[in-house]
């Protein structure tokens, strides 16, 4: 029986287990809808199993109530089939209309459909039914399903057109490949084939858009820096030749992201650089720190604009994400092998002195310098700009906060500089304002 199983379901498993096998290795990449694809995945995990459970079985030599529970069973897994169906084509729609403000008004028929055929659990015969034989019958609303993918497929061939219209002409044409294919999983299912087959041309569907999906993701963000290192290379390739305009301004590029942290790059290097001075830095090294402040949360490039600028608190999910920028900005600036230290700064600048930190763990000086001087930096800026959810701290608390947060989150010795920058400051200047 299990080995039938699997022979049965071997396509749409295969291909389940190769896009799990391409989301683990785009693991350090944001794929937009992700989590969208996760939910895909279940449906159709599910959808296979629940092929197993739905086939007819023989009663006629089980007692009343044994024939009872397995005609149950059999049509909740029937009606569960139903209900999923057009749910797994709806996840399509909203992982293709992810940046979509209305995508949820797409599972409405969705929703519909469901209902209709939950009433199959009740003993209503609207939908579909068991019989008594265990035999399965249509009821009157039963073509529903069909309507609600008729729809969906409509759907999709209005958004590939647009897609065209709008020069997105790759988008269009995996569309179109996947319409196509939506297609036949329609005709399939209205003729009654094994159900496999079409699960595994859902499932390849699937497949299709995470690839369309990483493969443009990967290439605008390659697009991105190479436009940023032919910035670099057209000023020259040593330091001297990276000036403070050039920095700047790509530094405002990631902050222009979200109103509320408008200068924060330029801010955070001036005060890394002070911190630097004050520690007797020599002027070279002072310059380096500054540059790398610049450019310590480039990684934000790849965090979705909706959770920067979200108002109010983030949910676990949410930081999670924000918590991928630093690795995502060393991946970035890595490349830059003539200035490794900018990989550094963005990579490291969020670990703390304990350990505790993120995203290597890193503990007291096996953390790189210059990320501890940012870290410090950061903080202070964070704690003296507005922000989404809250004013600029009063002074007296960020002090409090260097202060609580010396030989924990900081590194005594710049925490120690930055409380000598706040004493030497009673006009509270060093903030936002």
């Amino acid at each position: 029986m299990a080995l039938t199983y699997f022979i049965i379901n071997f396509m749409p498993l295969m291909i389940l287990l190769t896009l799990l096998a391409m989301m683990f290795v785009n693991r350090d990449v944001i794929i937009p809808a992700a989590n969208l694809f996760a939910v895909s995945i279940v449906i159709m995990i599910v959808l296979t199993c629940l092929s197993a459970f739905s086939d007819y079985t023989d009663i006629s030599s089980l007692s009343p109530e044994a024939a009872a529970r397995v005609i149950y069973f059999h049509t909740a897994a029937s009606a569960a089939n139903y209900m999923l169906r057009p749910c797994l084509i709806l996840m399509e729609i909203l992982i293709i209309q992810n940046e979509s403000k209305h995508k949820f008004l797409y599972a409405i028929p969705a929703i519909i459909n469901a209902g209709i055929f939950s009433t199959a659990l009740f003993g209503s015969r609207i939908a579909f039914y068991i019989g008594p034989d265990n035999h399965w019958g249509a009821g009157p609303l039963r073509p529903s399903i069909f309507i609600t993918q008729l729809f969906y497929l409509v759907l999709l061939l209005l958004i590939s057109v647009v897609s065209f219209r709008r020069e997105r002409k790759r988008r269009s044409v995996v569309l179109i490949v996947m319409l196509v294919q939506a297609i036949l999983v329609a005709l399939l299912e209205f003729n009654g084939v094994e159900p496999s087959y079409t699960d595994a041309i859902t499932a390849l569907c699937i497949l299709e858009y995470y690839i369309y999906l990483s493969t443009v993701y990967r290439q605008e963000l390659n697009a991105k820096l190479d436009s940023y290192v032919v910035e670099v290379e057209a000023a020259g390739s040593k330091l001297k030749t990276l000036t403070k305009e050039v920095i700047t301004a790509f530094a405002n590029s990631i902050d222009a992201k979200d109103r509320y942290t408008h200068g924060h790059s330029s801010r955070v290097a001036e005060y890394a650089r002070r911190l630097a001075e004050m520690a007797g830095k020599s002027e070279q090294e002072c310059d380096k720190i500054y540059y790398a402040g610049l450019l310590h949360d480039i990684g934000k490039i790849g965090i979705p604009e909706s959770i920067i600028t979200k108002e109010g608190k983030l949910t676990d999910e949410e930081y999670a994400l924000i918590k991928q920028h630093p690795a995502l900005g060393a991946q970035i600036l890595g490349s830059i092998t003539e200035f490794p230290y900018l990989s550094i700064g963005a990579g490291s600048h969020h670990e703390r002195y304990d350990g505790k930190g993120y995203p290597q763990g890193l503990k007291g000086t096996d953390i790189p310098e210059i990320a501890r001087i940012i870290s410090v930096a950061d903080a202070y800026d964070a704690m003296t700009s507005k922000r989404s959810y809250r004013d600029l701290l009063p002074q007296q608390k960020v002090r409090e906060e260097i202060v609580k947060g010396t030989g924990t989150q900081f590194d005594p010795q710049y925490a120690t500089l930055m409380l000598q920058l706040i004493d030497e400051d009673p006009e509270y200047v060093m903030s936002e304002s």
